[in-house]
This record gives structure tokens, C-alpha cells and sequence, in this order.
């Protein structure tokens, strides 16, 4: 990380104690966190998304730049986003929110073979790429309703909760291949299979498009309907927290008629006259029931209060995948705190601001946005009542 970027972060500096999604990537929501108050409104809206290999702006572009970059084993780019109005009463909390997710892993292999289809340049390789790819998103709203509370304790203060969601999504993706590719003097050899669940899909009755939906008729818009479970417990004793969160659990939707496209191409050799090639592929089109089942997210935190600042290590999983952080937090003006952070995975650094019942939250791994492969926002504000 430049030490330019430390120390202009540092000199906006920025949220100690701040509300429960205040820094959190994944936008993991605790239900053990509601303000302890008779009655209380809260709001959450948050964003946080990244990738291994070049700068978000150019992520879906289809001209990659000359110096992206990739990790010897998974290549990863993730997004969430979350906005969320809750109202609490004696512990009760009933909400409604908006949620999108999407995760998308790659090897070596696949991202270079991608980048140079891009560039009309597989034709000139002598190289041989295992291809393994997915990319799993979902768009969902619902409405959700638990309970959290106080446990007595000997040893410290105890905080439990849960909470129950009810999603209808509204967009699904579920896109992945794996197979074996060789180049060599201007020809190649295919072979593999993909699977494409994408509730966008338009029937179409012909097309050379690859990602074209060809079935034998056409159905309605699917739409699906699913449930989750999350869990949540904050625990503290003098200048020592510890909290931790495990949202979508059994997590699942469930949809009716999804387009399913499965392209399968078996030893299948590839004249490269054209510099992309054209593959015959052979396979299925068509409408099946689809399950998607959530991968749980989590969270853990701890934190001890030191002499002027608190530190705090946290971190958050899904899918295998962990994004940890340390951070320092402390007052910074008379009503103000702040909180700096670093995250390890992406080399993203946070800073943020509360300010009574409002906190702000801002994320980068570049002083210049546009360059950034990690970026966040989060805004919290509650009122008590």
C-alpha cells in the first residue's frame, strides 16, 4: 500500500464504534446489533465491489488493458450491495430491503485465455489453458422480522439475535464452464462443458450468438421466492468486544421456469480463420426448476480499548473466501469519531466518520477512483425514541 495513500486517508481520517454494517465488505448484517432502545428506526445503505485484475470501470469492458493482472490460483471479483429500513420495538425489529450479490472466480488459465480472445490473439499461442470459470449473482427485495436481546452473564454483556427473511429476486445468473483448450500454429482443440441459468434470457428463435436462449417455446418472466436465517451475538467485558454474525443460513430461492443453456463441446477441433474461432457446440435449451442456495456469509469481530484508540481485527467469509482487516479507531474532535482500516485481500483502505446517530463509510485501494479495483460506501443513520 503507497504510503501516500496512508497518510491522505489518515489526514480525513475517519467510524469508532460505529453502527453494525458501518465497515463491513460483505454487507453482513447482525440482528444482535439493533440499538437497545424502547423504540428506534434504523437505515442502512451499502456497497462494496472488487476484483483481482483490472480496475472496476473496466471490468465489463470487452478491451481489457495491456497490464491486468492475475493470482497463480482464483481470480476473484465480488459486489454486494444492501439498503435497509428497519423499525425496532422492546427488541422486535421488522424491515424491508433490497440486496444484490454476485461472485464470479476464475483461474489463471481462463482470465488470460479471455484476454486474448479479446485481442484476436488465441490463434497465434502455443499454449494449452484448463478453463474453470463461475459467475453467481442474484438481485432480491424482501422483508424480514427478529428479535434481539440482553442475556445475563457473570462474565460480561451478552447481546443475541435473529432474524428471518422473506426474498423475492427478481434476477438470477448462474454461468460456469470448465474444460481444456490447446493452441497451436494457428488452429486449436476445444473441449468441456458450460451450464448458463440466467432469468434474462429472451427466447429468440435463431441466433449464432453464443449466450443465445433457443427453446422449444417460450415462457413467462421467472421470478423467485426464497428464505434465510441470520444469527447474531455481542459479547463484552471492560475494554474487550467480540461480536459475530452468520446471515443466510439454509438460505434458498426457488424458481419455477429459469432458462437453462448447456453448451457441451467434446474434443472438438477449431481452423482458426477466423482469430476468435467459431466452435460448433451441441446441447440444450430450455426451461427447468432452479434452487439456489445461498453461500452463508460471516463476520467476526474483536476489539480492546487501549489508552487513546481502539483496535479492532475483523473478518468476513463467503464461499471459502476471507477478507480480513485491521483498523484503529478513536475520537477525533469534540462528538466526533473516526475509524481507519485495512483490508489484506484487495489492499483496500477505509476510513470513516460517525457523528452521533450518523456514520459514513468510504473505501478505496487507489486516491483516484477511477483506478481503484476495490471500492466502498456505507451510510448508517437510527433514531431512538
Amino acid at each position: 500500500m503507497p504510503r501516500r495513500i496512508a497518510r491522505a486517508l489518515l489526514c480525513c481520517a475517519a467510524a469508532a464504534g460505529s453502527p453494525a454494517w458501518g465497515s463491513s465488505l460483505l454487507q453482513v448484517f447482525d440482528p444482535a446489533a439493533a440499538p437497545d432502545a424502547p423504540h428506534a428506526v434504523v437505515l442502512h445503505a451499502g456497497a462494496f465491489a472488487a476484483d483481482d485484475m483490472v480496475p472496476l470501470r473496466q471490468f465489463a469492458s470487452s478491451n481489457w488493458p495491456a497490464d491486468y493482472r492475475t493470482r497463480a490460483g482464483t481470480n476473484l471479483a465480488l459486489a454486494d450491495a444492501r439498503v435497509d429500513f428497519g423499525a425496532v420495538t422492546h427488541g422486535v425489529e421488522v424491515g424491508v430491503f433490497y440486496r444484490q450479490d454476485w461472485l464470479a472466480h476464475a483461474n489463471r488459465d481462463t482470465v488470460d485465455a479471455y484476454v486474448l480472445n479479446q485481442r484476436d490473439a488465441l490463434a497465434s499461442q502455443n499454449r494449452s489453458y484448463a478453463i474453470d470459470y463461475r459467475l453467481r449473482g442474484f438481485s432480491a427485495r424482501g422483508v424480514r422480522v427478529g428479535y434481539g436481546g440482553g442475556v445475563a452473564l457473570a462474565g460480561g454483556a451478552l447481546r443475541v439475535g435473529a432474524s428471518l427473511s422473506l426474498l423475492r429476486a427478481t434476477r438470477l445468473l448462474d454461468d460456469s464452464a470448465q474444460g481444456a483448450l490447446s493452441t497451436a500454429a494457428g488452429s486449436g482443440s476445444l473441449s468441456g462443458q458450460r451450464t448458463r441459468w440466467d432469468s434474462a434470457a429472451q427466447p429468440v428463435a435463431t441466433s449464432s450468438s453464443f449466450n443465445a436462449f433457443i427453446p422449444p417455446y417460450a415462457q413467462g418472466v421467472p421470478v423467485g421466492q426464497g428464505w434465510g436465517v441470520d444469527l447474531g451475538a455481542d459479547w463484552s467485558r471492560g475494554r474487550v468486544t467480540l461480536s459475530f454474525a452468520a446471515d443466510d443460513l439454509g438460505a434458498r430461492i426457488r424458481w419455477s421456469n429459469m432458462p437453462l443453456i448447456v453448451q457441451d463441446v467434446a474434443g472438438l477441433s477449431v481452423p482458426y480463420a477466423n482469430p476468435r474461432g467459431n466452435p460448433s457446440v451441441s446441447g440444450v435449451n430450455l426451461y427447468r426448476p432452479y434452487t439456489l442456495r445461498l453461500d452463508p456469509k460471516y463476520r467476526a469481530v474483536a476489539s480492546v480499548a487501549l489508552a487513546r484508540v481502539t483496535l479492532v481485527a475483523s473478518a468476513e467469509e463467503q464461499a471459502g473466501y476471507v477478507l480480513p482487516q485491521l483498523a484503529l479507531r478513536g475520537a477525533i474532535a469534540r462528538g466526533w469519531d473516526g475509524e481507519i482500516g485495512y483490508e489484506s485481500r484487495f489492499g483496500s483502505v477505509g476510513v470513516a466518520l460517525r457523528h452521533g446517530a450518523f456514520a459514513l463509510a468510504l473505501r478505496s485501494d487507489r486516491l483516484n477512483p477511477s483506478d481503484s479495483r476495490a471500492l466502498g460506501l456505507s451510510l448508517d443513520w437510527s433514531a431512538r425514541f
